[in-house]
């Protein structure tokens, strides 16, 4: 059964996702914020979502989808809808998250 975090964060599998994962036997994952570190001016990214459980579970929210236990980072902002999809060509294909705005505010 699928469910989602209480604040009703959705996520979204693509069929590409979804069947590349299922062909890899894959289970779980891990959806994260990047860690940049800059000198001078702060970097801001998409999250990073990767095939695997992490370390230390109990800082993630954990959702039931389609079979697959994710991940969610509590350090994240919870959105309405996130979508991991995959990108890459032949042999080399990597998950993404497709929709996660980056809003810069200027001082």
């Amino acid at each position: 059964m699928d469910q989602t975090i209480h604040t009703g964060v959705n996520i979204v599998i693509t069929p590409r996702a979804l069947e590349y994962l299922e062909k890899n036997k894959d289970k779980d994952i891990t959806i994260d914020a990047i860690d940049i570190s800059s000198c001078c001016i702060p970097v801001v990214a998409p999250p990073d979502v990767r095939k695997g459980r992490p370390m230390k579970p109990e800082r993630y929210h954990v959702i039931e989808k389609d079979g697959l236990s994710i991940y969610y980072s509590k350090g994240l902002p919870l959105r309405p809808q996130v979508t991991i999809d995959i990108q890459g060509f032949g042999f080399i294909k990597l998950l993404k998250i497709t929709d996660w705005e980056v809003k810069f505010i200027r001082g």
